[in-house]
């Protein structure tokens, strides 16, 4: 287990290894080449995605106060605008692409891929994301902790938003006026200029270092993987998804189920993700899972993970996962997303608690389906 943190510090080596980046494909290869140093069949699988969600929010967001203020002038264009914004960020969050999408440069990033060794068993693939995700003031702890406790969270609030702003432009097109439109079409506006704001900062911000988020969940899998080839399970077979453009969006996973196609009924995802400092918390939907993650549960708590997630991906595939990471008292990752979130600050007692609950989770987990 001393390991652990080598395997941090190692990846953080890569400085600026952000989405897309020539530092995340060189982290990519290194771990490809560590994989088969250890004896494992590991290969590089490169896909193109489009990494720039902060600039997907930025224009969508900006075209929502657009539509807004146009509303008022001509409410036919208004509704027009803001209905393809509406329209194409809801495509977003629901992993379908989307519209203003389309506009930006598709770029490479890599997976690492090591296939399970038992063909006949249940694929229990361990995931997680090889890149840094970038900073921003929005990222600070005082904003993550409110925007964790948001519901649904903060991406779909945008969304709610944009829905606002074109019933507001649908209501002008109908003929109705008034302050109290007015004043209903304001807030919307109002949240969507903060929106762009962020997101133009967040486009504007260097990657973290990326020690807990997310070379820890890497570091993790590794050793889970290792563990699970060593003591294998009697009905799951370990396999090892290493993903680029994970920072948010799943990009880099998504796309690789997108290829693989993995059979439902055959296959449970696991998902790491940062797991330097805090308590094990754990997030599902799947009964068997959830029940998998109350057994195991020994000083673990459920909690509510408010993003996108590669488990989340897996489940429009209805593919059954869980996403562990570690949370502080205050629900979120300590240190993710900001500069302090170096190697030296990492925790290897805490990868050590996510470790015995992944461990036992996956052994209830096969308990029940043996």
């Amino acid at each position: 287990m001393g390991a652990l943190t080598d395997v941090v510090e190692d990846l953080c080596a890569f400085a600026g290894r952000g989405s897309c980046t020539d530092a995340e494909r060189r982290a990519a290869l290194w771990l490809h080449d560590d994989l088969r140093a250890r004896g494992h069949e590991a290969w590089v699988e490169t896909v193109w995605v489009r990494p720039q969600w902060w600039w997907s929010l930025f224009w969508h967001a900006g075209l929502g106060v657009v539509a807004s203020l146009l509303s008022t002038a001509s409410a036919p264009a208004g509704v027009a605008i803001a209905a393809v914004a509406f329209v194409s960020y809801g495509l977003e969050l629901a992993g379908l692409g989307g519209i203003v999408r389309l506009l930006f440069f598709r770029r490479a990033t890599q997976v690492v891929v090591v296939e399970p060794p038992d063909p006949g068993a249940i694929a229990l693939w361990l995931t997680a994301a090889t890149d840094a995700p970038r900073r921003g003031l929005v990222f600070r702890d005082g904003w993550r902790r409110i925007g964790g406790r948001l519901r649904p969270g903060p991406l779909w609030w945008v969304l709610i938003m944009l829905a606002l702003v074109t019933a507001t432009a649908v209501a002008r097109l109908l003929g109705a006026e008034g302050p109290g439109l007015g004043v209903v079409q304001f807030v919307p506006t109002v949240v969507l200029l903060l929106a762009a704001t962020a997101a133009l900062d967040i486009g504007l911000s260097e990657p973290s270092p990326g020690a807990s988020a997310d070379a820890s969940g890497v570091s993790l899998a590794l050793a889970l993987h290792q563990e699970l080839l060593d003591r294998p399970p009697e009905k799951l077979s370990p396999g090892l998804v290493l993903a680029g453009a994970g920072e948010l969006f799943p990009y880099g996973f998504r796309r690789h189920l997108q290829v693989e196609r993995p059979p439902p009924r055959d296959t449970v995802i696991l998902e790491l993700g940062p797991v330097g400092d805090g308590t094990p918390a754990w997030t599902t939907r799947h009964p068997q899972l959830v029940h998998a993650c109350i057994e195991a549960a020994d000083g673990a708590v459920r909690h509510r993970v408010n993003r996108p997630t590669a488990a989340a991906a897996g489940r429009w595939r209805r593919i059954p996962g869980v996403e562990v990471r570690c949370i502080d008292g205050r629900g979120i990752p300590p240190r993710a997303r900001t500069e302090h979130d170096t190697p030296d600050r990492v925790d290897e007692p805490a990868i050590e608690r996510a470790y015995d609950f992944c461990l036992a989770m996956v052994d209830a987990l096969d308990a029940d389906l043996a």
